[in-house]
């Protein structure tokens, strides 16, 4: 059903958006929260996704324990090719979506914009979904561009990295896509996403987005979808301030 729109018109020319870290795969890469060379805590991207790195509460024991500090990400092991090629565990029902979408959209394009910078080797990461059987290869006219927004050293949100790479390399003003389709897990990029609607050539364009769960199942992401996604925020807020001893602060990311 998630792909009809498209295959029941031949000639439309829908371009399908897939986020990499859980949401097509896991690996074993995490952020590294550090004030100064001591380790505070290392984060999963989904743990990343919501992680306010003022307000957190394993921050705030930090600080009840060693006082005030400066605090800052290190994604140093997302760059590392071969622990990706290594420890990548594929989301079975997405990429299982690739390949259909694939199958039945013959003039859609396909891309994986992912909130990583340049890799030490683009090799092992391209035959990593090769070994899933997805086209990577150049000569391939179904390739699978793999864009890296985290390239961007812009001082903004990861979330307006995303579009700002969109809006450079595929969205154009005059560009030919009847529809785009966003699969990403995190919250911000998926309402970033939407707001794409706001930029004037681009009022009219159909957009749907869809927020990837832990299982690799999908669903739409609107209001609704929202308020339980925030519901369940608030709460694994208060158990993570529960276990350190600390009062549950709103969580507002801002990377």
């Amino acid at each position: 059903m998630w792909y009809r729109i498209a295959k029941r018109n031949p000639d439309s020319r829908p371009l399908f958006i897939f986020d990499i870290d859980d949401t097509l795969v896991t690996t074993a890469a995490k952020i590294l929260v550090k004030r100064d060379n001591r380790i505070v805590a290392e984060l999963t991207p989904a743990e990343y996704n919501t992680f306010d790195i003022q307000n957190n509460p394993i921050i705030l024991k930090d600080q009840q324990t060693f006082g005030p500090g400066i605090y800052d990400f290190d994604y140093s092991q997302f760059m590392d090719s071969l622990l990706f090629q290594k420890t990548s565990a594929p989301i079975a029902p997405m990429i299982r979506k690739v390949k259909a979408l694939l199958k039945n959209n013959p003039h859609g394009v396909i891309i994986f914009n992912t909130a990583r910078s340049d890799f030490d080797s683009p090799v092992p990461v391209l035959n990593t979904f090769k070994d899933l059987g997805l086209p990577m290869d150049k000569n391939d006219p179904q390739k699978i561009h793999v864009n890296r927004s985290g390239n961007y050293r812009d001082k903004i949100p990861t979330s307006e990295k995303k579009n700002k790479l969109l809006l450079d390399k595929y969205l154009t003003p005059g560009h030919q896509f009847t529809s785009v389709h966003f699969w990403d897990d995190d919250a911000k990029n998926l309402d970033a996403f939407l707001r794409l609607n706001e930029q004037e050539h681009l009022k009219d364009l159909n957009l749907k987005a869809y927020r990837v769960k832990h299982d690799g199942s999908t669903e739409v992401w609107n209001d609704k979808a929202r308020q339980r996604f925030e519901q369940q925020l608030a709460e694994q807020t208060k158990e993570v301030a529960n276990n350190v001893g600390v009062p549950a602060l709103p969580q507002n990311p801002e990377h």
